[in-house]
């Protein structure tokens, strides 16, 4: 897994959209936990057919809020 330096990670915080490889690298996981959890039906995302292109992150924070409680 590809460390995410602190600069890099202050950039992605300030997005307003995440590539599933953008956000696993900032969470500290991987894609394929983000895709299960997104069928699960735990975690939205944008979708082109069956591919997840990008999450928005309103929803990341919903969903980091509610894995929380």
């Amino acid at each position: 897994m590809v460390k995410v330096t602190y600069r890099r990670a202050e950039e992605l915080l300030r997005q307003s959209a995440f590539q599933p490889r953008e956000l696993a690298r900032l969470l500290g996981t991987t894609e394929s936990f983000l895709f299960n959890e997104v069928w699960k039906g735990n975690l939205r995302a944008v979708k082109v057919g069956n591919d997840i292109v990008r999450f928005e992150r309103s929803e990341v924070l919903k969903w980091l809020n509610d894995r929380e409680s």
